[in-house]
């Protein structure tokens, strides 16, 4: 669902008289603070990815746990080199 018709839901249930608005105002609130947690994770990712998942990371130490050690990094066929891109 597009974030445009969720806010258009949203406005148009707050002025429906058999929707409570108490229940519309907590769930946005809930909602929010999904979402906001998850660009905190997004943007703590990005500044781990700076170290390039190094042995020190949390996401390093994730993947191992997970058994996915070998997919954070795909060495360069031509130098050797660690893949920087990701």
């Amino acid at each position: 669902m597009r974030a445009e018709a969720l806010a258009a839901w949203f406005t148009a249930k707050e002025k429906d008289v058999h929707f409570a608005v108490q229940k519309i105002a907590i769930f946005k609130f809930i909602l929010a603070i999904f979402g906001v947690s998850h660009w905190i994770g997004c943007l703590w990712w990005w500044v781990a990815s700076w170290s390039d998942f190094d042995e020190s990371t949390w996401i390093s130490q994730y993947l191992e746990v997970c058994g996915h050690a070998d997919s954070r990094r795909s060495p360069d066929p031509t130098t050797g080199d660690e893949d920087r891109s990701r």
